[in-house]
């Protein structure tokens, strides 16, 4: 079986704006994204992976700006997640960022922000593509063992957010990182990270997987 076979039972998202168009993927969809994105596709792609258990996404973009600026795409999808959690899930659950990608709820870890871009020759040059994915578990695997287990990392559905499903979480993030992208342009790079610093625990450093 292709790893990056199209979903047997493709499903939509409703009501997202252009340019976004979904297709949902069995398979890593990060790298499915990045080929996309090497073969040229437009920005808005948005590929979500088909499986219940964890919120896997990756959005094609087109940078306009040199590399170094275009390295705050990944705090802008941080700031997405983070607003769409908040819309979506039970009042006062506190998220916030584990530098440098790291997202928690109530300080246990449920996922991370991935970040790819074409190779350039330097930081002034302007990438000819950008893949950004936020990854978020919905449900513990059965490996963690039982609830409270391993109480550094937690999944939605052990936070409250039982309602919430991958098709509901990929719109939510879809509409807030437009939303980021809007104040990153008329705002540029200090304001993003003075947000996603603002979010940022000071007790966690490193990457959080």
């Amino acid at each position: 079986m292709n790893a990056m076979r199209m979903a047997d039972n493709p499903r939509t998202l409703p009501d997202l704006p252009p340019p976004f168009r979904v297709r949902w993927l069995a398979g890593d969809v990060m790298a499915a994204a990045r080929h996309a994105a090497e073969r040229g596709e437009e920005p808005g792609l948005l590929l979500v992976g088909d499986d219940d258990a964890t919120c896997d996404l990756a959005l094609v973009l087109v940078p306009d700006r040199p590399e170094a600026a275009c390295r705050a795409v990944l705090q802008l999808a941080m700031l997405a997640v983070a607003d769409a959690l908040a819309a979506l899930g039970p009042p006062m659950k506190e998220v916030v960022f584990a530098a440098p990608d790291g997202l928690r709820v109530d300080g246990a870890a449920v996922g991370r922000v991935r970040l790819a871009m074409a190779a350039v020759a330097s930081a002034d040059e302007v990438p000819e593509w950008c893949v950004v994915g936020p990854k978020v578990r919905m449900v513990l695997p059965a490996a963690a063992g039982e609830p409270g287990a391993m109480p550094e990392v937690t999944a939605l559905h052990e936070e409250g957010f039982g309602e919430v499903g991958v098709a509901e979480l990929a719109e939510s993030f879809a509409r807030h990182f437009l939303y980021w992208m809007h104040r990153w342009t008329e705002e540029g790079n200090d304001a993003v990270l003075r947000h996603w610093r603002g979010r940022l625990d000071p007790l966690t450093t490193g990457s959080v997987r």
